[in-house]
């Protein structure tokens, strides 16, 4: 058996990347769905309120899901010389 080089992921954080992908074609395009990341041991989901965050499932290939209520997110414009 080889030892695992410092580059390459541990099975968990596999196990969060394939769920994350998931997550993004099976949630990303709902309504009040603006991002999805990787928490501790869990995926986030970042929604625009409570109510989309109910209406989601509990995990995505065994993997919890946990919603972050961020409002509803718009690009500001930074003015520059």
């Amino acid at each position: 058996m080889s030892p695992m080089s410092a580059s390459e992921p541990s099975s968990e954080a596999r196990r969060l990347l394939a769920a994350k992908r998931t997550a993004r074609e099976v949630l990303g395009a709902r309504p009040g769905v603006r991002g999805i990341g990787i928490g501790d041991h869990c995926l986030r989901v970042y929604v625009v309120d409570a109510a989309t965050g109910r209406q989601l499932p509990g995990e995505v290939d065994g993997v919890p899901l946990e919603c972050v209520e961020v409002g509803d997110l718009r690009a500001q414009h930074r003015g520059g010389a």
